[in-house]
């Protein structure tokens, strides 16, 4: 063992975090260990084999989305242009092979996220990107 031993109760607050449905980085952030130290931990207690499938997929995609957000900010406008033409096409197929209930279901929450963006906007930001629609 190369670092410190884990005490009761870091133990004890892994496994509450872990049931909470953080991710392995964010436990990490909270107990100031690493990631690997984290993770490591899981494995040796038999919390992560352990997983039902849909949890396991639910974390999948929150530990995607986070990556993918650091990955677009990284990106200049024009890039993220590019990018989005790209993908526009995949998304009107995932868009499209909802059902009814769950197209209206995504809309209400992308119109809800807008919604939140723009509220958070000052009134200079949002001055200046009703210049840039015109």
């Amino acid at each position: 063992m190369n670092g410190k031993p884990w005490q009761h109760d870091q133990i004890s607050e892994l496994r509450r975090l872990w049931k909470e449905g953080l991710t392995g980085s964010e436990i990490a952030q909270t107990l100031g260990m690493s990631r690997s130290a984290v993770i490591g931990k899981l494995n040796r207690l038999g919390l992560i084999g352990d997983m039902p499938e849909s949890e396991r997929l639910k974390r999948v995609k929150r530990t995607a989305s986070i990556a993918l957000r650091r990955f677009w900010a990284t990106m200049s406008p024009e890039e993220r242009q590019k990018r989005a033409h790209r993908l526009s096409s995949t998304t009107r197929s995932w868009w499209r092979s909802a059902s009814p209930q769950e197209q209206q279901a995504r809309n209400a929450k992308a119109v809800a996220g807008y919604r939140r963006w723009w509220d958070s906007l000052t009134e200079q930001q949002r001055a200046a990107h009703n210049r840039k629609d015109q």
